[in-house]
């Protein structure tokens, strides 16, 4: 559920860098969502949408979660 949150936290902040006028789905975090717009470019989001989603593909493959959760975090620094 937390990989789910995370992917809508960034769709939002992708959202954002388009220029879409569609409502956000985490209002309560709106300030992050416009500081992590604002200091990246969409291009990184997407990177950082993909390292998300091949976690939850690695957890579904039996993937020792620790493991699938650091790789995922450090493709979310680099991204």
């Amino acid at each position: 559920l937390a990989l789910t949150d995370l992917t809508g936290f960034y769709r939002d902040v992708l959202a954002i860098q388009l220029g879409s006028r569609i409502a956000i789905a985490n209002a309560d975090a709106q300030d992050a969502v416009d500081r992590i717009a604002r200091s990246s470019t969409p291009e990184r989001t997407l990177r950082r949408i993909e390292a998300v989603i091949a976690c939850r593909r690695a957890l579904d493959r039996n993937v020792a979660p620790l493991l699938a959760v650091e790789a995922m975090t450090m493709a979310l620094r680099a991204g």
